[in-house]
C-alpha cells in the first residue's frame, strides 16, 4: 500500500495546482499500517465499470448517463457530463505522467454524479506489486475510448474541446 500512498499523494498534489474549472481528481484517504497492511478509505455512491457493464440493461455508457441523469440537454444530465468531461482530464494526465498501468474496466469507476476516476495504483511508474508479473501490461498513455467520447458529444463538441484543453491546462 505504500506505493497507493505516493501517487494518492501525488493526486493530491496534482488536484492543488490543476484549475478546478477544467480537471477534477477523487482523493479518498489511503494509510499503510504495515509491510503488508492496511486500510483504504470506502468510496460510496460509486462502482466500476466493469460491474456496470455487466449489468442487465446496459447498452453504453452514454446511455447509462441518459438512464441515470436525464436527456441530452438538461441540466442534470450536463452537470454530470461535465463532471465527467473534467475528471477524464484530469485522470488522462496523471495517468500519462505517473505511467499509471493496469486499467482495466474493474479499476475504473464511475460515482452517481459521473465523476470518472481510477483505482489500484500497483502497476506505475514502471514499476509492478503483483507478483509474477514482469514489465507493464499496456502501453497506451492514457485510457480514451470511443465510449468515453460518445458521453462528451463526439470529437466536434465543446464538451470535447473542454476535455482537451483540461487536458492542456494539466500539462501547462
Amino acid at each position: 500500500l505504500r506505493q497507493e500512498v505516493f501517487i494518492m499523494q501525488m493526486l493530491r498534489y496534482f488536484q492543488s495546482i490543476w484549475p478546478e474549472d477544467l480537471t477534477w481528481l477523487n482523493c479518498y484517504h489511503i494509510e499503510a499500517t504495515g509491510p503488508d497492511t492496511g486500510l483504504i478509505e470506502t468510496i460510496t455512491g460509486s462502482s466500476d465499470l466493469d460491474r456496470l457493464k455487466k449489468a442487465e440493461g446496459y447498452t453504453t455508457l452514454r446511455d447509462l448517463f441518459i438512464q441515470r441523469h436525464g436527456q441530452p440537454g438538461t441540466d442534470a444530465f450536463l452537470k454530470a457530463q461535465d463532471n465527467f468531461c473534467r475528471s477524464l482530464a484530469g485522470y488522462s494526465v496523471a495517468m500519462w505522467l505517473l505511467k499509471l498501468r493496469d486499467r482495466h474496466n474493474g479499476n475504473l469507476m464511475l460515482d452517481d454524479e459521473g465523476h470518472y476516476f481510477h483505482i489500484d495504483f500497483g502497476f506505475c511508474l514502471e514499476h509492478s506489486t503483483g507478483k509474477g508479473i514482469g514489465g507493464m501490461v499496456e502501453c497506451s498513455a492514457f485510457k480514451l475510448t470511443e465510449e468515453y467520447i460518445a458521453v462528451l458529444d463526439g470529437r466536434d463538441s465543446p464538451v470535447f474541446k473542454k476535455y482537451c484543453d483540461g487536458c492542456v491546462a494539466a500539462i501547462l
